[in-house]
């Protein structure tokens, strides 16, 4: 049985309308399970005096998802979409995605990559850019096995080797098999390493210019993490890929663009040859 999540959101500010990552929902079937922040000092400094209220309500949505939601059984992901989707005040859910991992499989991924500082001690020994890129793959996976119900064993392959103009690159996450059909590189911002996180950005904008000097047409996307406030490196990328016209997603999207990048590959990639 395929497993949902969904991030929730603070927003303290309608009119200013910008949010912090709080908890993470997962369901399937009978269990709705959510896993909040357990240290606030971030969403004090970006809420003020309101971060209190964002605890309250993700300790009882903690406590009992289901009685907090109304929703006993998810089989899909409309079971949840008209419960979340009444919160849309200091309280909201990002749209909810479908995985093939099991819950807790889920949870363990989504948790330290959306709550910025989660599990400390798992995230000293590892590096935030390979979450990315582990997301990455764990979307275009599932998206892959949802729409062609079949394994994806070999075709969406991490560090994807793809022949441009002037070289070879790798991206980070490829629907490769002969030719390359969606790729994704990801990115971030959330270290201290400035200078690091300029040169991966100039290897991934030079590596999509020459696949796109190669005549690659399949879809291309960079998938961001970036930190609440404001980052020169991660402005810096941003105007970069928009000059570019490059699609750039944060990570909390990216089941939304690796959907979206599946339907583009055709039929005949997963078809038997006769």
């Amino acid at each position: 049985m395929p497993a949902f999540f969904s991030v929730i959101r603070f927003v303290p500010d309608s009119v200013a309308n910008e949010a912090v990552n709080i908890g993470v929902l997962c369901a399937s079937g009978d269990r709705i399970e959510v896993r909040g922040l357990h240290d606030w000092d971030r969403v004090k400094c970006f809420a003020g005096a309101s971060w209190q209220e964002a605890r309250r309500l993700v300790h009882e949505l903690e406590a009992d998802p289901r009685a907090f939601l109304g929703v006993d059984n998810v089989v899909s992901a409309d079971d949840l979409r008209p419960a979340l989707s009444q919160w849309t005040h200091a309280l909201q859910f990002s749209d909810v995605s479908a995985s093939l991992d099991n819950l807790d499989a889920l949870m363990n991924t989504m948790e330290p990559l959306v709550l910025v500082g989660q599990r400390a001690d798992m995230l000293v020994h590892q590096n935030r850019r390979d979450v990315v890129v582990r997301t990455i793959y764990r979307a275009m996976t599932s998206a892959f096995e949802l729409r062609f119900e079949r394994r994806a064993r070999g075709l969406v392959r991490r560090r994807a080797r793809v022949l441009g103009r002037r070289t070879n690159h790798k991206l980070d996450v490829g629907v490769v098999n002969g030719a390359l059909y969606a790729g994704a590189f990801g990115l971030s911002f959330t270290t201290g390493q400035r200078d690091r996180q300029w040169k991966d950005t100039d290897a991934v904008a030079f590596a999509i210019d020459d696949l796109r000097a190669a005549g690659n047409a399949a879809p291309l996307c960079v998938v961001t993490d970036e930190p609440m406030g404001e980052n020169e490196a991660a402005t810096r990328a941003g105007r970069l890929f928009d000059g570019m016209q490059v699609e750039r997603i944060g990570v909390g999207h990216v089941d939304e663009w690796a959907r979206r990048a599946i339907q583009a590959v055709p039929e005949r990639l997963v078809q038997p040859h006769v």
